[in-house]
């Protein structure tokens, strides 16, 4: 209801992220509270016509911008002290509610489910990421395709805390690099993973986050395959065979990428802007990190693309911004049209 907060808060995707973090864990206050966005945003929200607290003295930094001493506790801030603590719209807007006749609860998804003994399917990532990861067998599968699982014990304590607490461990986690990475390496298996329950009445409601996702009635043991899930993988399949018949990645030739760590997202973009359609399209790629010896056999590309992805599509570069269901996915920012060769980007 304040426009010129809400004008704020749509120009800038790095304010929206750090409310977001705020509004899932407030500790991260205490991390953004002198961001000037943030302090701006908030201190719309102040009463200037209201004297200041008892306490409270208002003075000018070096650069004329102001701030306020809380002398009783003795700190300061650059946040305006008058501000708010309820509102009144929002407590009429209950009291309205209140008053108005409650509708009958409609069967949840949950309750049909358990009727019929169909899984509920999580919808939100890291419910599929937590449902994933606490399959009995999962450390064997994780094992299969990254071998730091099987002899990381730090690795295998942080899935064993996603087991255990769930999404809070998650986001706890959520900055986790070796994390991040395995799970990056079973995208596909955890976007279409699908729990399953044992056949037979009522023998889903007691099972345990540590029990194993049973098969829906009649499929025995074996889990239920994702929606669509094949249908995706024979594009897929298809689609990587055109390539190939067209030599596309074939080579002879290696297409060389000479990046440095500390200047990852430049070096890629004037490497790749720079290149002929042919190179792109026929060159092996191989990634070289620089001073760093080593050949390229999938583990240099994969780490590359990884940093590449969470570089380029950081809100912070202002090219794209989290979607409004969650922070794992993102989108077009209509701020990217002010960012320079956006569309090379």
């Amino acid at each position: 209801m304040n426009p010129e907060a809400t004008a704020l808060y749509n120009r800038h995707p790095t304010l929206k992220h750090m409310l977001n973090r705020i509004r899932r864990d407030p500790a991260y206050f205490d991390k953004y509270q002198h961001n000037k966005e943030l302090v701006a945003l908030v201190n719309m929200f102040a009463n200037e016509q209201l004297e200041l607290p008892d306490g409270w003295d208002r003075k000018q930094d070096a650069v004329a911008k102001p701030f306020f001493i809380d002398h009783t506790n003795k700190r300061t801030t650059y946040m305006d002290p008058r501000l708010p603590l309820d509102c009144a719209q929002a407590v009429r807007r209950l009291s309205d509610d209140a008053e108005a006749p409650v509708p009958p609860p409609r069967p949840t998804t949950t309750t049909a489910n358990a009727q019929t003994n169909i899984p509920e399917v999580p919808a939100a990532y890291n419910d599929k990421v937590v449902a994933f990861l606490r399959q009995p067998n999962i450390f064997d599968i994780l094992k299969e395709r990254h071998a730091p699982v099987g002899s990381s014990a730090t690795l295998r304590d942080k899935i064993n805390a996603v087991r255990v607490d769930g999404t809070l461990a998650l986001d706890r986690l959520s900055h986790d690099v070796n994390l991040t990475i395995l799970l990056s390496l079973f995208e596909q298996e955890i976007m279409s993973y699908v729990p399953a329950v044992e056949s037979g009445r009522g023998a889903s409601a007691a099972r345990s986050p540590h029990s194993s996702p049973m098969a829906s009635p009649g499929l025995g043991r074996h889990r239920v395959p994702g929606p669509h899930k094949r249908d995706f993988e024979a594009k897929l399949r298809n689609f990587y065979r055109k390539l190939e018949s067209k030599g596309y990645g074939q080579g002879p030739a290696k297409f060389k990428l000479h990046v440095r760590r500390d200047h990852l997202l430049e070096d890629a973009f004037r490497r790749i802007m720079s290149a002929s359609k042919k190179e792109l399209q026929k060159g092996k790629l191989c990634i070289v990190w620089d001073n760093e010896e080593g050949l390229d056999y999938g583990g240099p590309s994969r780490e590359f693309f990884f940093l590449l992805s969470r570089e380029l599509f950081n809100p912070y570069y202002g090219l794209f911004e989290y979607s409004a269901n969650d922070t794992y996915t993102v989108q077009v920012s209509p701020m990217s049209a002010f960012v320079d060769n956006y569309h090379d980007w």
